[in-house]
């Protein structure tokens, strides 16, 4: 079982029901993988077969060598710099519309986009704190393969995340594809990325994440990103999957009884 969410705290959901199911589903299954520490501490409660790996990246879409020869997205003409970027859905469950708010009213020179479905997993999304703003731009949902040219030509890659029962058990994806792309990135203080604070700017308030983006654009971070390239470079794919499917292959044996 792939557990990447605490799918019972998403709006609309039964979450009585949900956890009730999972808690056969764990007691069920052979191995539970993880994709943050706070799942892991929760899921632990239901089984002891349990492996913690946080999400990862394609390290060659999302290299900055590859971005650099994509095309230039012909909607930042009309854009100035400097652009901070999110990337994602813009969903009010997960999103903190009154911090993106603070930070655009704060700088008018900053331009805020905004790239994603608005309101997937919650039709209710309400975006208009935001709509009428001058220097924020809603670009909607692109296609994968353009993903790394908006963030290359980006300058600082956002994670204005709320802190609720949901987000606290997420791991955002996009930050290793900010990250593999070359752009620092300015976060809330997720407790998924607290391991990883030496790659990337968290800020607990309107005030720090303001700041921190300006550390960043003036590019006077304590960040090293020599750092964050090895680091990008070790949570890839094809890395994970050979850690799962060594798990998984050391179980099928003990199952059929090879040693």
């Amino acid at each position: 079982y792939h557990c990447v969410d605490e799918i019972s705290e998403q709006p609309g959901m039964n979450s009585r029901f949900i956890q009730l199911e999972e808690k056969n589903l764990c007691s069920l299954v052979d191995h539970v993988f993880v994709t943050s520490t706070t799942l892991l501490q929760s899921r632990s409660a239901l089984t002891s077969r349990i492996s913690y790996y946080p999400n990862v990246v394609d390290n060659f879409h999302f290299s900055e060598s590859n971005a650099k020869l994509s095309p230039f997205p012909q909607e930042y003409q009309h854009i100035n710099k400097p652009r901070l970027l999110f990337v994602g859905a813009i969903s009010s469950y997960k999103v903190d519309f009154d911090l993106i708010r603070n930070v655009a009213l704060s700088k008018p020179n900053w331009s805020i986009v905004l790239i994603g479905l608005i309101g997937e997993g919650d039709p209710h999304t309400d975006i208009s704190l935001l709509k009428n703003l001058k220097n924020v731009y809603f670009l909607g949902p692109k296609p994968y393969k353009m993903l790394p040219s908006y963030m290359y030509h980006a300058h600082v890659g956002l994670l204005p995340c709320l802190i609720n029962s949901y987000t606290k058990s997420m791991f955002p994806m996009k930050f290793f594809e900010y990250l593999s792309v070359g752009i620092p990135v300015v976060s809330t203080r997720l407790p998924s990325l607290v391991d990883f604070e030496q790659c990337f700017l968290p800020a607990d308030s309107t005030a720090e994440f303001i700041d921190c983006i300006q550390l960043a654009l003036d590019n006077t971070s304590i960040i090293n990103f020599d750092h964050v390239k090895r680091i990008t470079a070790k949570y890839t794919y094809i890395s994970r999957t050979l850690e799962m499917t060594s798990i998984i292959t050391s179980i099928l044996s003990r199952k059929s009884g090879v040693v």
